[in-house]
């Protein structure tokens, strides 16, 4: 059985910043002002949900978004005791306001290193979620840039099928299915935080078992590139070489009609207007982020909004497609 998350102790002291503690989201938002340091929200799921703000981010008005990162796979987890927050280095040397939310799943349990931001089975988790994040963007008067990859990139874009025009995202070899991830961290996922039987998630039809006891009481699965297109925007950065393009990005492509453009070597450009894009191009080997530097040019240019995604998307297919072999 899972540890129920109110009773898991976390390691707050190692942010070395203030912690403001919040006994509800309605609390939360009725607050005056919203300190830096670590926001501690107690939801009616009984999970915490923790966000880290540094610079103000809220009432920043310099940029076109509120800059927000999620979290991937916890790497070297061992017993190392949440909130994990990731960006903070990137946002950091952009010299860039930031929230960063830290998953409360994995804190679930010390062998649970990827959740997706799903919650457990009917705490209403992601919706909470949407809600407390909704809330950030409607303050500030402009929209969440939500950034991540891989399981973050699930998480950003299960967001803004949610929050639509107050989200945007910039995401990277994103799972669209976090069942069809490599099946060890799923079945840890599955075990420590949804509280499944091993009978459940294992045997040649695993995946339909799963699917049927889950009922839809929580989203594992995106609903596809139409569902975003409400949103403010999206660049995803896809690798050719990831086993995601196939299993992941493909998937979630089809039966939307975005338009296709072929750059050099194997970089495809799909777009569904000037604001909504994806680019697959050789941007890392395999599964690999791509770099820091580069993730860090095309928020900056996200900020300043002198480029639409669809031209991103062509100027990176361009620039990284010619590095592939045909």
């Amino acid at each position: 059985m899972a540890v129920e998350a109110e009773k898991l102790v976390k390691d707050y002291a190692a942010w070395r910043v203030p912690v403001h503690e919040w006994g509800s989201p309605t609390e939360f938002r009725a607050a005056g002002s919203l300190p830096d340091g670590v926001h501690a929200i107690r939801l009616e799921s009984g999970l915490v949900l923790d966000l880290f703000l540094r610079g103000n981010p809220l009432t920043d008005s310099s940029h076109a978004h509120v800059l927000t990162f999620l979290a991937g796979a916890v790497t070297g987890r061992g017993s190392k005791a949440g909130p994990f927050f990731s960006g903070l280095g990137i946002a950091g040397g952009l010299d860039m306001p930031v929230v960063a939310v830290a998953d409360p799943g994995v804190d679930v349990d010390a062998a649970v290193n990827l959740a997706w931001y799903t919650g457990r089975l009917q705490d209403g988790f992601q919706a909470e979620l949407a809600s407390v994040l909704g809330g950030l963007a409607e303050r500030a008067g402009r929209p969440l840039l939500l950034v991540g990859g891989s399981g973050a990139g699930f998480a950003s874009l299960a967001l803004m099928e949610e929050l639509a025009e107050r989200a945007s995202g910039l995401v990277w070899n994103a799972q669209t299915d976090a069942l069809r991830y490599h099946p060890g961290p799923v079945r840890t996922y599955l075990s420590k935080v949804l509280g499944l039987a091993s009978s459940v998630y294992t045997g040649p039809d695993w995946i339909q078992s799963v699917e049927a006891r889950i009922n839809g009481r929580i989203q594992t699965r995106l609903d596809g590139a139409a569902a975003v297109g409400a949103s403010a925007g999206l660049l995803y950065l896809q690798n050719w070489s990831d086993w995601h393009r196939e299993n992941h990005l493909e998937p979630w492509l089809e039966g939307a009609e975005w338009d296709r453009q072929d750059g050099p070597g194997h970089a495809r450009v799909f777009s569904r207007d000037e604001s909504h894009a994806v680019a697959v191009a050789d941007f890392a080997e395999g599964h690999l982020p791509p770099d820091a530097e580069l993730l860090s040019e095309l928020i900056v240019l996200l900020q300043t909004g002198r480029q639409s995604q669809r031209s991103l998307a062509g100027d990176l297919a361009d620039r990284f497609g010619a590095k592939a072999t045909t």
